[in-house]
C-alpha cells in the first residue's frame, strides 16, 4: 500500500487535482477516486515524491469524461527517458500525441500548473473516445509494471576508480577546474589509492589544468617523485613542468643559452633521479628538457646529446628556430661528433652511469660487455625503473644467460624478477589463450598508428586498453606532421572507432591531448584527425558536460585549420547529431557557445550553419517558459547577427525576462573579462552593458603579465578568466595578483554564453 502522506511534499498537487479536474486532491489523499483512478494516480505521485530523478503521467478527467494525461519529469534526463517510453507505449495511434513538448496557454490551467512546477519539458496525451481512454489506461498499467520491474538506477556503491578517473581526465581536457577538483577529491576519498598513486594523481591534476609551476616549484613533490619508478605519463608531466616553467620563457627570443642558464639556476641539473630514464617519452618539451639536463652533466656525453638532438621537433617556424639554437649550443659545449667506430666500454663507465642514476645509459653499457652477477643485478634495477619492453627483455635475458645460474636469490631479487616477468608478459599484444601463432608473434603497438590499426583488426579490448594505458604517454604526434601520414592515422582511427567504439572512447582523452590540447594553434594537416575525434564523440553512447565542451573546442580548432565544403558538411552533421541528442535547458548555454563558434568563423556552407542555429532556436522554443534573460538576449543577438527574424517567443511581452534581477546583481559593479577569443569577449561586453548599463566592463587579452592586467586582477570586483583561450603567463599573473576575498571566475567554455553564465552564478 502506498503511503499518501508522502504526497504532501508535492505543493502543486492541490492545484492540479482541483478546478476543472474531476479527480480532486482530497479524494487522492483518501484513496477514493472514482473508476479505479486511485491506484493509477497514487503510483505516479509516489514516484515523483520519492525519487530525485523521476517521471510521471498525471491524468486530468474533464466533466464530459474526456481524459488528458500530462507527462512530467524532475530532470531533463528523466524527461528524455519518459519521451521514449510514451512513444513506445502510446504513440500517436490512440491520441493526438506528437512527441513534441507541450506549451500550455490560458485555456489549459492544469498544464500551466505543471509547467511552473517542473523544469523539464511537459508532454500531453489527449483522448476523447471511451475506447481510446480504456486502451491508453491499459497501456499505462503495463508501463507501471515495467517500472516496478526495472532495476533501480541509483548507485548502490561508490563509483569505481576507473570510472572516476575517466571523468577526471575529461574534466581536465575541458578545463573544468571545479569538476576536476571534485572528482580528484572523490578519488582520494575512496581510500583505494596508495601513497605514491596519490602523488601521481596530484601531478596529473596540476598538469591537466596547466598549473605547471605548482609542480615545478614544489620541491617536496619533486624529491618524493624521484624515489619511485614513475609511470611514463607522470614522469612526462613532471619533466614538462620543469621545462615550461624555467626554460620555455626564453624560446620566444630564440635564446638557448639563457634557457640552459635558467634550467641550471632552477636546480634542474641536480634533479638526477627524475632524469634517470626517458622511458621512450617523445613529447617535444620533454626531449628539450632532457637535452638541457644532458648538457649540464659533468662531463656531457656526446652520444647521448647527439641522439637527443636528433629527436628535437621541427614543427612550426618557432620550433625550428629554437631547435637550431639548441643544436648549435650542444655543438659548442660537446664539440665535434665522435669518430665513427665502436667505443671502448668499461665496467667503471657503466658503474658511473648507474651511480649517477642514468639508467638508460647504464643498461646499454652493461649489455655491451660480458655479464657479471653485479652487472646483471644492476641491469635488473635499471629495467625496473625504465619499464620499457627492450630494457626488460635485455635485463631478463642477461639474468637467464648467467653461468652458472644464480642459486642464492634474496627476497628483494625474487620480487624484482617476479615484477619484471609479469611486466614482460603484459607486453604481449596477443591473448595467451590464442592459438594463432602469427598473432602471438605480432609486435606490440608502439605508436598511435600501429595501435589504431591493431584495434581495427580486432585486438582484444582488454589488451588494447592495457597497451594504451602503459604506452600512450610515449607516443608522439611528430610522425604525423605531413598530410599523408595524418590521413593514414585518421583512416585507421576511424576504422578502430567502428570496430571497437568503447576502446576508442577510452583513448579519446589521450588522443585529444596529443593532437589538440598540447598545441596553441590548429595544424591543417591534422584536419582528418580532428574530424574523426569529433565523430567519435558523436558516436558515443553517453556524453558528459565535459564531452560537449570538447566537441565545441574541436569545432573551433577545425574551423581555425580551414575546411573545404565536404569537410565543413561532415563537421556540421556530427555537431547536429550531438545537438539533437543533447537538447535540454541545461545544455542551452553550450549550444549558444557552439552556434557562436560557427557564426564567428567563415562558413563554406552557410545553409548548413543556419541549420545549426535553427536547431538551437528550436531547443529554446520548446523551453521558452524556462528561458533566462541572458538566454533571450543571446538568442536575439544570434538572430540579428545572421539577419533572420527574431521568433515571436523571444519578442512577446509575456516572455520571461528577469532583467531587473540581473541589473540588481551586476549594476554598478566593476567586471573584467579576459579572453583571447576577442569577438566572443566583445559580444559578452555588449550583452552586459545592455543588461546592466551602470556596470563597468573591461576586456583584456594581454599575452603576458602587464601592469594593466595585474591592476585589473587587483581591482575588479568580478573577474572572468576564459582560460580555454588563454596563455599560462596571463593566468598566473591574474592568480598571483587577485586578492583572496575576490573570486576568479573560470567559465566552462570560452563563448559569450559561458562568460555570462559564470558571472551570474558568482
Amino acid at each position: 500500500m502506498i503511503a499518501t502522506s508522502n504526497f504532501n511534499t508535492l505543493p502543486w498537487g492541490p492545484a492540479f487535482f482541483g478546478g476543472p479536474n474531476t479527480l480532486q486532491w482530497l479524494d487522492v489523499l483518501s484513496g477514493s477516486l472514482p473508476n479505479g483512478w486511485s491506484d493509477d494516480v497514487a503510483f505516479w505521485l509516489d514516484q515523483l515524491s520519492r525519487n530525485t530523478e523521476a517521471a510521471g503521467v498525471l491524468p486530468h478527467v474533464a466533466a464530459d469524461g474526456s481524459t488528458t494525461w500530462y507527462g512530467v519529469a524532475t530532470t531533463d534526463r528523466a524527461s528524455r527517458s519518459l519521451l521514449e517510453d510514451l512513444n513506445g507505449f502510446v504513440g500517436a495511434t490512440y491520441s493526438e500525441f506528437s512527441g513534441r513538448p507541450h506549451l500550455p496557454d490560458a485555456t489549459d490551467p492544469q498544464g500551466v500548473v505543471l509547467v511552473a512546477a517542473f523544469a523539464a519539458p511537459l508532454y500531453r496525451i489527449h483522448a476523447t473516445s471511451v475506447s481510446d481512454i480504456r486502451t491508453i489506461r491499459r497501456a499505462f498499467h503495463l508501463y507501471q509494471q515495467l517500472i516496478e520491474r526495472r532495476p533501480s538506477a541509483a548507485r548502490l556503491s561508490p563509483r569505481s576508480v576507473g570510472a572516476l578517473r575517466s571523468r577526471f581526465d575529461r574534466a581536465l581536457l575541458a578545463g573544468d577546474h571545479a569538476r576536476a577538483q571534485s572528482l580528484y577529491d572523490e578519488i582520494l576519498a575512496s581510500g583505494r589509492l596508495s601513497w605514491d598513486n596519490r602523488l601521481y594523481l596530484r601531478v596529473r591534476l596540476h598538469a591537466g589544468l596547466g598549473q605547471w609551476p605548482l609542480i615545478a616549484m614544489d620541491t617536496q613533490l619533486l624529491r618524493e617523485a624521484g624515489n619511485f619508478p614513475l609511470p611514463v605519463e607522470v614522469r612526462a608531466d613532471i619533466i614538462e613542468a620543469l621545462y615550461r616553467t624555467f626554460a620555455e620563457p626564453h624560446e620566444a627570443a630564440v635564446d638557448a643559452t639563457k634557457a640552459l642558464t635558467a634550467f641550471s639556476s632552477a636546480g634542474a641539473g641536480c634533479m638526477v633521479p627524475l632524469f634517470s630514464t626517458r622511458q621512450g617519452i617523445s613529447r617535444p618539451r620533454v626531449i628539450k628538457a632532457f637535452l638541457l639536463h644532458a648538457l649540464l652533466k659533468p662531463p656531457p656525453q656526446p652520444d647521448e646529446i647527439a641522439s637527443l638532438c636528433d629527436l628535437l621537433p621541427m614543427g612550426s617556424p618557432q620550433d625550428a628556430a629554437f631547435t637550431s639554437a639548441l643544436r648549435e649550443l650542444a655543438a659548442t659545449i660537446v664539440g665535434p661528433p665522435p669518430l665513427t667506430g665502436t667505443p671502448n666500454v668499461s665496467e667503471p663507465d657503466a658503474d658511473a652511469a648507474f651511480e649517477d642514476f642514468d639508467y638508460d645509459r647504464a643498461i646499454d653499457l652493461y649489455a655491451a660487455q660480458p655479464s657479471t652477477p653485479k652487472a646483471v643485478r644492476r641491469m635488473l634495477h635499471c629495467a625496473k625503473m625504465i619499464r620499457s619492453e627492450p630494457a626488460v627483455r635485455t635485463a631478463l635475458g642477461a639474468y637467464d644467460a648467467l653461468t652458472p645460474p644464480p642459486q642464492d636469490q634474496t627476497p628483494a631479487l625474487r620480487a624484482t624478477l617476479e615484477e619484471l616477468r609479469a611486466l614482460l608478459e603484459s607486453f604481449s599484444a596477443a591473448p595467451s589463450s590464442s592459438s594463432d601463432t602469427s598473432a602471438a608473434a605480432a609486435p606490440v603497438p608502439d605508436d598511435w598508428l600501429s595501435w589504431c590499426r591493431s584495434v581495427a583488426q580486432g585486438m582484444p579490448k582488454a589488451v588494447a586498453s592495457r597497451v594504451l594505458d602503459e604506452r600512450h604517454a610515449a607516443w608522439s604526434c611528430e610522425p604525423y606532421r605531413s598530410p599523408t601520414d595524418a590521413q593514414q592515422l585518421a583512416d585507421q582511427l576511424g576504422n578502430a572507432a567502428f570496430a571497437s567504439a568503447d576502446v576508442v572512447h577510452r583513448a579519446f582523452p589521450y588522443l585529444y591531448e596529443t593532437f589538440v590540447g598540447d598545441h596553441d594553434t590548429a595544424n591543417p594537416a591534422w584536419k582528418p584527425i580532428y574530424a574523426n575525434l569529433l565523430t567519435a564523440l558523436a558516436m558515443s553512447e553517453g556524453r558528459s558536460a565535459e564531452d560537449l565542451e570538447l566537441a565545441r573546442t574541436l569545432a573551433s580548432v577545425m574551423l581555425d585549420a580551414g575546411l573545404d565544403t565536404s569537410e565543413y558538411d561532415a563537421m556540421i552533421r556530427d555537431l547536429r547529431d550531438i545537438l539533437d541528442k543533447e537538447a535540454a535547458l541545461s545544455t542551452l548555454d553550450w549550444a549558444l557557445d557552439l552556434a557562436e563558434v560557427l557564426l564567428l568563423n567563415r562558413a563554406t556552407l552557410p545553409d548548413a550553419r543556419l541549420g545549426i542555429v535553427v536547431a538551437v532556436l528550436d531547443i529554446a522554443r520548446a523551453r521558452a517558459h524556462r528561458l533566462a534573460a541572458r538566454h533571450i538576449k543571446a538568442l536575439r543577438m544570434l538572430c540579428d547577427d545572421l539577419g533572420i527574424d527574431v521568433p515571436d517567443y523571444l519578442t512577446a511581452p509575456e516572455a520571461p525576462d528577469g532583467s531587473d534581477e540581473i541589473k540588481s546583481e551586476l549594476d554598478g559593479r566593476t567586471i573584467a573579462i579576459y579572453t583571447l577569443a576577442e569577438s566572443a569577449g566583445q559580444r559578452a561586453v555588449r550583452l552586459l552593458r545592455d543588461m546592466a548599463p551602470t556596470a563597468t566592463v573591461t576586456l583584456n587579452n594581454d599575452l603576458v603579465c602587464t601592469d594593466r592586467l595585474a591592476s585589473l586582477a587587483r581591482q575588479a570586483e568580478l573577474f572572468v578568466f576564459a582560460w580555454r583561450s588563454s596563455k599560462h603567463a596571463a593566468y598566473y599573473c591574474v592568480k598571483n595578483h587577485r586578492p583572496e576575498k575576490l573570486p576568479l571566475l573560470l567559465p566552462r567554455g570560452k563563448g559569450t554564453a559561458s562568460i555570462i553564465q559564470a558571472l551570474l552564478e558568482a
